[in-house]
C-alpha cells in the first residue's frame, strides 16, 4: 500500500521518465557505433551488440561511481583528521582547514535558523482550524520556500544529513556538540565510502576478470570463452540487485539520456530501475530526490546516498515528528525539479559549468578536477540559497529574519583580506578559475601557508597595495630585487632607481607572486611579477626600457614576466619553477592574454629554458634578449 503522501512523487517520477526518454528506442543499439564498445577477439553480429552495449555502459557507470567514491574519500579525510586531531597534511595550509571548519559551523547555524522557522510555520498550519483558504495557501507557499532553502543547504553540505547533526538541529548551537557530531558523522561517512568502493569492486571484478581472461586466450578457445563472457555479462547487465539500483538512482538521467551513443541504453536502465524499485517495494528509493530534482539541484556527492536522505527524508530532516505530516502534504512541491528550475533559471550557466567539471572528472578521474567541481557545486549551492532568500524576503515575513544571516553562508575563506587556499596546487587552480585582474572572489589575492617553505602569495597589486597587511609588501619586494640585481648584475644606482620607479608606476597592471618567510611582508625567499598591457599606449617594462615595441591584437592583451628573483642562500633549485608555474596559472586564468614576453640577460636565459616552455627570441639587444611565449604553449 502506497502512502497518499508518496503518490505525487511517484507520479512525478513516471512523468519525468516519459519526458526524459521521449522518442527513444530503448531496446536497440546503433551498429555503426560498435567501436565505442569493449573490443572482443571475435566479430560480433549486429544482433548481439545490445547485451554488449548494456554491459559496456553499466560497467562504465560502476567505474565512474567507484572513482567518485574514491575522490570523495580523499577530499574529506584530511578535514576529518584536522577536526579530530588538530593537524593538517605536511604540505597543506592549516589556516585553510581552520576556515573550512568555520564555514561548516556557519552553514549549520544558518540551517538551524531555517529549520526553526520551518517548524514554526508548520505548527501554525497544523493548529489553525478556522483559518481562511487564502491564509493557508500563503503559509503553504512560505513553507515550500523554506523547504527549498533547507534542501539547498543540505545539498551544499551532505554531511549535515547525518543523524548526529539532525539531533542537534533544533537546539541552541553548541561548539562541542557540533564538533562531536562532525567527528562521528565523518568517521561513519568515510567508512561507508570505503565500503562502497569495495562493493563496486566485488560486483565488477567477476565479469572484468572473465573479459581479461578472454582477451588473453589462445585462438583455439576464444569462441567458448567469448560465449562464456557474453553469458556472464548479460546476466550482470540485468537489473536484479539493490546495489546496482542505488548506483543508477544517483545518475544525472537528463544528461545520460542525451548521450548520442548510449542514450537509448540509459533510457532502458532508467525505466528498468523505476520498475525494479516498484517491484521491490523500495518506496524510499522510489521517491528518491535524486531521480527527481537531483540533476537540477543536488550534486553527485549528495546523490551517493550515504546519508539515506531520499525524497521525504529531505522534507522531514530537522522537523519535529508532530509537525512532519503536514509539512509533507504541502511540501511535496518543493521537490519538483521544474519548481526549482523555474525559480532559478538565471543560474543555468553555473549549473552547466559544474556539470562540465563533473564530466571532465569522469573522463580524467583527476582529484584536482574533482576539487574544482566541488568548489563549483558549493558556489552554486550558495547562489541557490541566496536567490531563494532574496525571493522570499519580498514575499514572506519569515525570510526577513533569515536574510540577516546571508553573509554567513558565503564560502569566502578570507584572512587578512586575502583568500586562503589549501595547497600550492590549489593556488594554481584558483588562479585559473578566478583571474586576479577579472571577476575574482579574491580582490587582493590568494595565499598558501606552507609548513616548511613560508607563505606563497599571488597578489593583484591594484588592490593589495591599498589593503593591510600588504600595502608595503610590493615596495619591500622591489627593494629585495634591487639588492639582488645590484649584487648579481652589477647594476648602478641610477639603473636601480629607474627600475623601482617603473615598477611602482606599473603596479595597477601588475600581478605579483612571492614566497615570503611565514607571515612576513619583508623577508623574501623569492618572487616574480607580470605586467599586462591592453593597448600600445600601456608600455610594458621592456618597451619602456629599450624602445622596442610589439604589436597588440584588438580584444587581446599581452604580458611581460618581470622581476624574477630567488634568494640563492636557500639553495632551492625548484623555487623558480614553482613561482613561474604559479604565475603561468594566473596568465591562463586571465583568458584574453595571447602573448607573454620575457626581457632578460643572455646569461639568465637558461633559467627560463629550464621551464621547458617553447620560447622564441624576437630581439637581440646585445647583452640582453626579448623572448616571446605563445599562451597556447603554456602547460
Amino acid at each position: 500500500m502506497i502512502s497518499k503522501t508518496l503518490l505525487p512523487i511517484l507520479l512525478l517520477l513516471q512523468v519525468n521518465a516519459q519526458e526524459i526518454c521521449s522518442g527513444k528506442n530503448i531496446e536497440s543499439f546503433d551498429s555503426s557505433c560498435r567501436e565505442e564498445l569493449m573490443p572482443l577477439p571475435l566479430e560480433v553480429s549486429d544482433d548481439s551488440l545490445l547485451p554488449l552495449a548494456k554491459w559496456t555502459w553499466l560497467n562504465k557507470k560502476l567505474e565512474d561511481h567507484k572513482a567518485l567514491l574514491r575522490a570523495e574519500l580523499d577530499s574529506n579525510k584530511d578535514l576529518f583528521r584536522y577536526v579530530r586531531d588538530g593537524k593538517a597534511p605536511e604540505d597543506e595550509n592549516l589556516t585553510w582547514y581552520e576556515n573550512e571548519y568555520k564555514n561548516l559551523e556557519s552553514d549549520f547555524k544558518f540551517l538551524m535558523n531555517v529549520v526553526e522557522q520551518l517548524n514554526k510555520i508548520t505548527y501554525q498550519l497544523n493548529n489553525c482550524m478556522g483559518c481562511s483558504a487564502s491564509w493557508r495557501i500563503d503559509k503553504e507557499k512560505e513553507q515550500q520556500s523554506l523547504q527549498k532553502l533547507k534542501i539547498s543547504l543540505l545539498s551544499k553540505n551532505p554531511i549535515f544529513g547525518a543523524g548526529e547533526f539532525e539531533n542537534i538541529a533544533s537546539e541552541d548551537f553548541n561548539e562541542a556538540k557540533f564538533k562531536k557530531a562532525f567527528v562521528v558523522a565523518s568517521s561513519s561517512y568515510l567508512s561507508n565510502l570505503q565500503a562502497g568502493i569495495k562493493e563496486v569492486s566485488n560486483y565488477s571484478n567477476k565479469a572484468q576478470k572473465q573479459y581479461e581472461f578472454l582477451m588473453a586466450s589462445r585462438p583455439a578457445v576464444q569462441k567458448s570463452r567469448q560465449d562464456e563472457f557474453f553469458k556472464l555479462a548479460s546476466s550482470q547487465s540485468e537489473l536484479k540487485d539493490d546495489f546496482v539500483s542505488r548506483v543508477l538512482s544517483g545518475l544525472d538521467w537528463k544528461n545520460e539520456s542525451a548521450d548520442p551513443i548510449f542514450g537509448n541504453i540509459a533510457c532502458s536502465y532508467y525505466n528498468k530501475n523505476k520498475d525494479f524499485v516498484d517491484t521491490k517495494e523500495m518506496k524510499a528509493m522510489a521517491i528518491d530526490g535524486t531521480m527527481i530534482v537531483a540533476p537540477f539541484l543536488l550534486g553527485p556527492t549528495f546523490r551517493l546516498g550515504v546519508w539515506g536522505l531520499r525524497g521525504t527524508g529531505l522534507l522531514k530532516w530537522g522537523m519535529r515528528s508532530e509537525v512532519y505530516e503536514a509539512a509533507v502534504s504541502s511540501g511535496m512541491k518543493a521537490l519538483s525539479a521544474g519548481y526549482f528550475v523555474n525559480n532559478l533559471s538565471d543560474l543555468e550557466d553555473s549549473r552547466k559549468e559544474c556539470s562540465n567539471l563533473f564530466r571532465d572528472f569522469n573522463i580524467s578521474k583527476d582529484s584536482k578536477v574533482y576539487e574544482m567541481y566541488k568548489s563549483c557545486e558549493s558556489d552554486l549551492s550558495n547562489s541557490i540559497a541566496l536567490s531563494l532568500v532574496e525571493v522570499g524576503v519580498s514575499s514572506f515575513a519569515t525570510f526577513k529574519s533569515i536574510s540577516k544571516a546571508i553573509p554567513k553562508i558565503k564560502n569566502y575563506n578570507f584572512t587578512d583580506n586575502i583568500y586562503e587556499v589549501k595547497s600550492l596546487d590549489d593556488l594554481g587552480h584558483h588562479l585559473v578559475a578566478n583571474p586576479l585582474n577579472g571577476d575574482s572572489i579574491a580582490e587582493s589575492g590568494f595565499r598558501f601557508r606552507s609548513k616548511g617553505e613560508g607563505d606563497f602569495l599571488a597578489l593583484n597589486l591594484s588592490h593589495a597595495n591599498t589593503k593591510k597587511p600588504f600595502e608595503k609588501l610590493s615596495d619591500n619586494y622591489w627593494g629585495f630585487v634591487s639588492d639582488v640585481y645590484s649584487e648579481r648584475l652589477k647594476l648602478g644606482p641610477e639603473e636601480i632607481k629607474a627600475f623601482i620607479k617603473s615598477s611602482k608606476e606599473m603596479a595597477p597592471r601588475t600581478t605579483l607572486v612571492v614566497n615570503t618567510a611565514k607571515a612576513s611582508d619583508s623577508e623574501f625567499r623569492g618572487g616574480v611579477a607580470m605586467v599586462t598591457s591592453a593597448k600600445k599606449e600601456e608600455l610594458m617594462p621592456f618597451e619602456k626600457a629599450t624602445g622596442f615595441k610589439v604589436d597588440r591584437i584588438d580584444g587581446k592583451r599581452v604580458a611581460e614576466i618581470v622581476r624574477l628573483s630567488v634568494d640563492e642562500k636557500l639553495k632551492d633549485p625548484k623555487l623558480s619553477k614553482k613561482l613561474i608555474s604559479t604565475l603561468f596559472s594566473s596568465i591562463k586564468g586571465e583568458g584574453n592574454i595571447d602573448k607573454v614576453y620575457v626581457y632578460t640577460s643572455k646569461s639568465h636565459q637558461v633559467l627560463y629554458k629550464r621551464l621547458r616552455v617553447p620560447m622564441k627570441q624576437i630581439k637581440d639587444l646585445g647583452r640582453d634578449v626579448v623572448l616571446e611565449i605563445d599562451i597556447n604553449d603554456i602547460p
